[in-house]
Parts: structure tokens; C-alpha cells; sequence
């Protein structure tokens, strides 16, 4: 079964440097192994992003795949749903960080 991928993208008037200190996460583009195996003493180069928007806000992008193991069918209602409930989080989020400008 082929992977099901979904991908969003909001624009919010929150700074790229605000959005990097909250989503920090969200802003890793890449981590590639420069030397070694993955443990102790691995040297890994962590590529960070930050989208800006004209009016001084900023885009987060996500990209989301989803893969079946064996027969198991994707519920793409339940996708959909938990979509929703990350956009209503992030404008929670982000009316916050509006009105506490210093909080970060």
C-alpha cells in the first residue's frame, strides 16, 4: 500500500524567531551523519529552517506520511480530525504568543 501524505502550511503573524523558540522541533529540516554510527561520539549536522513572511510573521509547514502495516487501512476521517485538533492547538498557541509578545 502506497503512503498516504498529507501536507499544511499556516501563515501566522508570530516572528520566524518566536516560532523557532516555540516549535523548535518543527523547524529541524534535516539531521544527517557526518562521522560515526549513530551513538556515542556521532557527529551529526542538524539543518534548521525559518520561513518569513513579508509582514514579518512567519509559515509553518508540516508534512505528515502514514504507512499501513500489512492489511490495516488508514482512517482518513481520524487524520483529518487530528488535523484539526493541531491547527486549533497552534492558534491557541499563537493568540498567546500575540498578546505576551516577551513570553519567549
Amino acid at each position: 500500500m502506497a503512503a498516504l501524505i498529507h501536507e499544511d502550511q499556516i501563515a501566522t503573524a508570530i516572528s520566524p524567531a518566536m516560532m523557532f523558540k516555540v516549535f523548535v522541533l518543527e523547524a529541524i529540516k534535516s539531521i544527517e551523519i557526518i562521522e560515526g554510527n549513530g551513538g556515542p561520539g556521532t557527529i551529526k549536522k542538524t539543518t534548521f529552517v525559518e520561513v518569513p513572511t513579508p509582514d514579518g510573521g512567519s509559515i509553518a509547514k508540516s508534512i505528515s506520511k502514514y504507512y499501513a502495516n500489512g492489511d490495516a487501512k488508514i482512517d482518513q476521517e481520524k487524520i483529518k480530525a487530528g488535523e484539526q485538533q493541531t491547527l486549533a492547538l497552534f492558534k491557541v498557541i499563537e493568540t498567546y504568543l500575540l498578546a505576551n509578545p516577551d513570553a519567549y
